[in-house]
């Protein structure tokens, strides 16, 4: 009886090994990007993340970790607008995969599908630390998932075309429960339209467009570079005579400046996760959109 049921035991592994084994395997860049493919791609994918939810997106540590991941992957999945130029580069090329350079089937770049706002197209170094494409911090926005959730789909299909009827069906639940959810959020941020919020760098313009709100100033004299005390007396002098309900920052920068600010305007700070994993309540792309919408509403 011992020798069935170890037999048993051992083909019900084997099958599950095979199943696991004939997944696709796709490396996203980011955490939101990761759950977005596991929305749609379901048991059919495997997902490995490459930078952790508590860095900078920026600026994520080029180990050689990150290129074991690659190695064997089939399909990588980056944010684009140049967000991983400083990393992903000499990861990729260290990985040796041919099958996820840029311009092969493996490779998707989810801003090439998104109208990135706010071009630079003749910025310099005089700038800081721009995105000449456009902001890329589109994934601030929840009306653009339900084309990511489609262009996600239409590539999973092209890569594994027995399972796409199972993609395109996820794709559509997907939105369907995304959708229903955004009337949700917008209803609990309502109080937010036409009201003047101050940012630490320029990665809530995609946020603010969606809930009509108006980016007074960034904390940061010029994007990428940290302020100063001289620029921050400047900015709350400025900002003596604007009308502004809240300093908001991302999860992962530093919080004297903006705390500062909120403190001698007399408003209410706010931190936002800006991942999916950023904090242990954003599970996935729901909950963290949900984390996101009552920080605000506080």
């Amino acid at each position: 009886m011992r020798i069935v049921s170890n037999l048993i035991w051992l083909c019900a592994l084997w099958l599950t090994t095979s199943a696991q084994a004939s997944n696709l395997s796709v490396v996203a860049s980011y955490g939101w990007i990761g759950d977005l493919i596991k929305q749609v791609g379901g048991d059919q994918v495997t997902v490995n993340l490459l930078a952790q939810p508590d860095f900078d997106p920026h600026f994520v540590p080029p180990k050689p970790s990150l290129a074991v991941k690659l190695r064997n992957a089939d399909l990588l999945v980056i944010n684009g607008g140049q967000l991983e130029m400083g990393w992903l580069p000499p990861v990729l090329r260290q990985s040796a995969n041919r099958r996820i350079n840029p311009a092969s089937e493996g490779f998707l770049d989810l801003s090439s599908y998104i109208k990135l706002r706010n071009p630079r197209p003749h910025a310099t170094r005089a700038d800081g630390d721009v995105h000449p494409d456009g902001n890329p911090h589109f994934d601030l926005n929840p009306y653009n998932f339900l084309i990511l959730s489609q262009v996600v789909a239409d590539k999973l299909c092209q890569l594994d075309q027995a399972h796409c009827p199972a993609y395109q069906q996820r794709q559509q639940d997907f939105n369907q429960r995304w959708q229903a959810r955004i009337l949700i959020w917008e209803s609990k941020l309502a109080h937010l339209r036409g009201k003047g919020v101050v940012q630490y760098h320029e990665s809530f313009d995609d946020m603010a467009h969606w809930l009509g709100m108006k980016i007074v100033a960034n904390v940061e004299p010029v994007p990428g570079v940290p302020p100063g005390a001289g620029h921050l007396e400047s900015l709350l002098n400025t900002l003596s005579e604007a009308s502004v309900v809240m300093v908001i920052q991302e999860h992962f920068r530093d919080k004297e400046a903006t705390q500062w600010l909120a403190r001698q305007k007399g408003i209410p700070w706010r931190v936002l996760p800006c991942d999916v994993g950023a904090d242990e309540r954003a599970k996935d792309l729901f909950s963290w959109y949900d984390l996101m919408t009552e920080t605000l509403a506080q």
